[in-house]
């Protein structure tokens, strides 16, 4: 409303009166009173004014009472394009990570601060145009919104705004994800966001390592493993149930996957005339023939039981927390706990997947076979142990085999092809990480195995 009106119990009566003769002057008032009503109304997604005290307080919950709170820099790492963004594509959106410090009153009396990460997602639709804002100025060639809407369709990006809101308060995972205090998730407003544990370096190790593998140990890595396992153990009994939830994407299919083996070999044929030194003549051939062979692929998931993955997991979505939160954990177990985030693109999908990544992620590629095989038979250990199941060990390894070539094919094609495309990417990781993977299929087809791929 114009301050006119709004303001008018300062006003004396016969100024008021005056205004009231004015009916033209009225009138206009009250249809832009209205029009900035529907405008505000109208706008989509999380603002900045939703962002208050009362907002706050229900962060904080039981608590106690909030005192005040103010934003607080946090650090994402060089390339996580969710670090906090308020106007993107002309919106006044805010979209991505956004750290504050909260001061509120316990019920002791002592004032609390209190650091938290709010994520604040944009919708599925949105994120083509997101990365196309970001494309490298100036460049031809590059791939259009179409093609990057093809790119995310097999990657699983479709419902990530409301998977992941959903995922965050699931009871059974909460031990292994950072501690999420207040969500919103409303289709009507387009507003999908949780705030989050802040993750420090004082309760948490191997925050933002993917780029520096050094630090991780034959005992940090078997962490990871274990609790990756005790996930995967979980969802293998509640397949059904995560195919009836409305956020689950089922686009990833046999026929899809096979729709778009034109598309891995484009891109396949951009990176590798970019980037010759890690994508190599030889690495380009068995990704060629895996890309050929992909209904045999699917034939080796469809023989292993299906649970949910993670679908991103590696050192950029993992850290180890230093006390584990599960106060139950077995005495005689590393009493430390892997925390995964990132949750956006998780599926159902068979196990390896995330073993695959995992070990190409935090295994250089000068591992003996014989160390990344002690990861593998560790991680099969704990499968079954929590899974209650006995599964052979054959076909594992096969369904492994067949999980790395489909992470070469599709995340690392993909990942190459973003860092060609948005400016703002530098995956240092990559070339360690693409070496890693084919260093341990070539070892695989040296001893004998990966037999499934034609003519390899």
């Amino acid at each position: 409303m114009s301050s006119d009106i709004k303001d008018n119990k300062s006003l004396k009566s016969n100024e008021f009166d005056a205004i009231g003769n004015d009916h033209d002057g009225i009138a206009k008032s009250q249809r832009l009173s209205q029009e900035q009503d529907d405008v505000k109304r109208t706008i989509k997604g999380l603002q900045e004014d939703d962002l208050n005290d009362e907002f706050f307080s229900k962060v904080i919950g039981t608590r106690g009472t909030l005192v005040d709170w103010k934003p607080m820099e946090i650090e994402c790492g060089e390339n996580n394009f969710t670090k906090g963004k308020k106007q993107t594509m002309h919106s006044t959106k805010k979209i991505g990570l956004f750290g504050y410090m909260i001061r509120y009153t316990s019920h002791s009396g002592s004032v609390v601060e209190w650091p938290v990460v709010m994520k604040s997602k944009p919708l599925d639709s949105d994120i083509p145009v997101l990365l196309k804002n970001n494309q490298k100025p100036g460049q031809r060639g590059g791939a259009e919104i179409a093609e990057l809407q093809a790119i995310l369709t097999v990657s699983n990006v479709k419902l990530s705004h409301t998977r992941e809101v959903a995922i965050v308060q699931m009871e059974e995972l909460q031990q292994f994800l950072p501690q999420s205090y207040h969500s919103i998730s409303s289709i009507s407003e387009e507003m999908f966001a949780f705030v989050m544990e802040y993750l420090s370096n004082e309760h948490f190790t191997h925050l933002n390592t993917a780029d520096d593998i050094s630090g991780w140990t034959t005992a940090d890595i078997k962490v990871v493993l274990r609790d990756m396992a005790k996930i995967h153990a979980l969802f293998m009994d509640k397949v059904e149930w995560l195919n009836q939830q409305s956020w689950m994407d089922h686009t990833h299919s046999r026929d899809v996957a096979i729709t778009f083996c034109p598309l891995w070999k484009g891109s396949l044929a951009k990176v590798a005339s970019k980037f010759p030194e890690f994508w190599t003549s030889k690495v380009v051939e068995m990704t060629t023939k895996a890309i050929d062979s992909m209904d045999e692929l699917w034939k080796i998931f469809d023989s292993f039981p299906k649970t949910l993955i993670q679908n991103d997991c590696n050192p950029r979505n993992i850290c180890i927390r230093k006390v584990a939160t599960d106060q139950s954990a077995n005495s005689d177990e590393d009493p430390r706990q892997m925390c995964i985030y990132d949750w956006e693109v998780a599926r159902i999908d068979v196990p390896q997947h995330d073993l695959a990544e995992f070990l190409a992620f935090v295994l250089p590629p000068e591992c003996p076979i014989q160390r990344r095989m002690e990861m593998i038979e560790y991680y099969i250990e704990m499968l079954q142990k929590y899974s209650k199941r006995k599964f052979d060990h054959g076909n594992f390894l096969k369904v492994l085999d067949a999980a790395a070539l489909d992470f070469q094919l599709n995340r690392l094609n993909m990942y190459t092809l973003a860092m060609m495309e948005n400016e703002s990417l530098h995956f240092k990781f990559l070339s360690r990480v693409v070496g890693s993977n084919a260093a341990y299929l070539f070892q695989r087809k040296s001893d004998g195995h990966i037999k499934f791929i034609s003519k390899l």
